[in-house]
């Protein structure tokens, strides 16, 4: 179903490099997010074209606290990008599975529930082996039902930060008039 690559013995350069590194603070919300990047040089990694990110790849937390290992963020840029070595990039075969639909179930619950039966534990973190994900079943559905899956849960997260937004309109709007009333 997915290939298991990462990039291995490197060290990042700072803001000086020309390519982005994402680390586990990358990953939030079942997202790569692009906040607090490091760089490194591109001469500095043989075989960076096997390592730079796609569209729709995932990125897995393979080792970190017990309760953060298993992180999972799909990447939906388009720029050029590679991630750190305890990172997994999982690439869905796309005629049987959407990336984003993967993202999701690995995201849920059950998917986490799946993920962290197979963390074992270490001094300070916990790892998951890698070959292990070829183990968690994700339930398949036609192309066009996780299209669907898809699209609905994207409507949810916008109503969900819509919804956000308001309260917290609502809320300014409540103190400022809390305010005037007890100011003379």
């Amino acid at each position: 179903m997915y290939r298991i690559l990462s990039i291995r013995n490197f060290r990042t350069i700072g803001r000086k490099g020309e390519i982005p590194v994402f680390r586990m603070n990358n990953l939030a919300g079942g997202k790569v997010i692009l906040n607090d990047l490091k760089y490194i040089d591109r001469s500095k990694v043989p075989n960076l074209s096997k390592l730079l990110l796609r569209k729709g790849d995932i990125l897995f937390n393979r080792t970190n606290s017990f309760d953060l290992v298993g992180k999972v963020g799909i990447y939906d840029s388009d720029f050029e990008a590679t991630f750190a070595s305890y990172l997994i990039r999982l690439k869905a075969k796309t005629s049987v599975v959407k990336p984003e639909y993967r993202n999701l179930f690995l995201n849920t619950k059950k998917g986490q529930t799946a993920i962290r039966k197979y963390r074992t534990l270490g001094v300070s973190q916990s790892n998951i082996n890698p070959e292990n994900l070829k183990k968690i079943y994700v339930p398949i559905v036609s192309l066009e039902n996780q299209s669907g899956i898809i699209q609905k849960t994207e409507q949810l997260f916008q109503s969900l930060k819509k919804s956000k937004e308001l309260g917290f309109k609502a809320l300014i709007i409540q103190t400022h008039l809390i305010n005037q009333i007890f100011t003379p």
